[in-house]
């Protein structure tokens, strides 16, 4: 999933938009917005525990770093 998290950060025709993978969710603004949604099965109601925000020269080389230590090949 690097790859197309890296791919919809770096992406520049797309000013704004979401990335949703199984408990991520990625909005892309001026900065980047990720919150963690959690989906109840019993009741299927859905559940942000919390969010945080990044700038996305930040979120490059933090998510190049995780890239490095699990052996991904880097996107540059």
């Amino acid at each position: 999933m690097y790859e197309e998290i890296y791919d919809f950060i770096n992406f520049p025709h797309v000013r704004s938009g979401e990335f949703e993978a199984n408990e991520l969710i990625i909005k892309k603004q001026i900065y980047l917005i990720f919150l963690l949604e959690y989906v109840f099965p019993n009741d299927v109601h859905r559940e942000i525990s919390c969010c945080t925000s990044i700038y996305r020269d930040d979120l490059n080389t933090k998510i190049n770093e995780y890239a490095i230590r699990y052996g991904y090949t880097l996107k540059s």
